[in-house]
């Protein structure tokens, strides 16, 4: 019976404690989780950013030979457009 009243006494806070670890275990998790996908998520962006870019410096390596083979000979009504391409560049 002694022993009853002194295991109460010593866990009176456990499970409060125990209850406000497991709540801050689990936001821990969720936000690991979240971190793990935006991690995932920058990684495809880069991997797309890269693709883009190699693709534009693949454009621009054809740009100029097909300007001059008259391929893309731009229409005045599109001279603005161009402008802003050079720009750009």
């Amino acid at each position: 019976m002694a022993l009853d009243k002194f295991a109460a006494e010593a866990n009176k806070g456990f499970a409060a404690k125990m209850r406000s670890y497991r709540s801050v275990f689990e936001r821990w998790r969720a936000i690991q989780s979240e971190l793990q996908e935006l991690r995932s998520a920058s990684r495809e962006r880069l991997r797309e950013a890269e693709s883009l870019t190699t693709a534009l410096a693949e454009i621009d390596a054809v740009a100029p030979w097909m300007l001059r083979m008259n391929f893309l000979r731009p229409r005045p009504s599109s001279w603005a457009m161009w402008r802003n391409y050079e720009k750009l560049r």
